[in-house]
């Protein structure tokens, strides 16, 4: 069903994420979703973070949001920014530098 929608808003679960939103990059959505210190996990990510819901009431807003991340929907990309790998590796060469 989410994957007939461009845009699909994704609240807070139990905590601060949701499965939802992962849920939604697999299928090719665009995530709306507010701000929160996870913002940063979602660079380079089909994402519109807003600061406060009533943004999604701007009738201009959804135009907008797909015409500036529609290109980070491709299912290759997706699955090259979610590989655990994207993360595992910095960290990697983080622990290795602090190491030293």
């Amino acid at each position: 069903l989410y994957s007939q929608y461009p845009l699909v808003l994704s609240t807070e679960g139990n905590g601060l994420d949701c499965h939802r939103t992962w849920e939604l990059f697999y299928l090719g959505c665009i995530v709306v979703t507010r701000t929160s210190p996870l913002d940063p996990l979602y660079q380079g990510l089909p994402v519109i973070i807003v600061d406060d819901w009533h943004e999604v009431r701007d009738p201009d807003a959804p135009r907008r949001w797909i015409e500036q991340v529609a290109h980070l929907t491709d299912r290759d990309h997706v699955w090259r920014r979610l590989h655990p790998q994207t993360y595992l590796g910095p960290i990697r060469q983080e622990l290795q530098h602090a190491s030293r």
